[in-house]
């Protein structure tokens, strides 16, 4: 009778064992998926930033060539980045707030050419939005391109 018993608790531990591991990894599992997903929408939040930024930008410089007739400006660098470019040479309040959400070399809205009629400003993706995959992009007075 002992020994049935002893059999019964060590089955009965065995299971309660193999319970607690199953629902310790549904919960690391699940964890995780929620990680990603923070991770996903924080990137997505970020890509909608840049898409915002970039619209505003465009906004300026079509405002800069309503006035001069020209999307060249004064000692306006390529490779500079765009807010410090256009602060000083459009005098905009609004354009010391556009900096990348991630304030990264490799994120930030670079100025690629100013010319009398196109601008190409450099920028990139994390994750992709609105039907743009994650990468590399260049913004122009007639919208984005790769």
């Amino acid at each position: 009778m002992v020994e049935l018993w002893y059999n019964i608790s060590k089955y009965m531990l065995q299971r309660l064992r193999f319970k607690i591991i199953l629902y310790l990894a549904i919960f690391a599992i699940l964890l995780l998926a929620l990680a990603f997903w923070i991770y996903l929408a924080r990137a997505q939040s970020r890509d909608y930033q840049r898409l915002a930024d970039l619209k505003i930008t465009q906004d300026i410089l079509a405002s800069y060539y309503g006035k001069f007739a020209t999307y060249q400006l004064p000692n306006c660098l390529v490779g500079e980045t765009v807010s410090q470019c256009l602060s000083t040479k459009v005098g905009s309040p609004v354009i010391n707030n556009i900096i990348d959400p991630l304030n990264n070399t490799s994120y930030s809205y670079v100025i690629g050419s100013l010319a009398d009629s196109d601008y190409e400003i450099n920028f990139s993706l994390e994750v992709g939005i609105g039907g743009l995959s994650r990468g590399n992009y260049v913004l122009t007075k007639n919208g984005i391109r790769r």
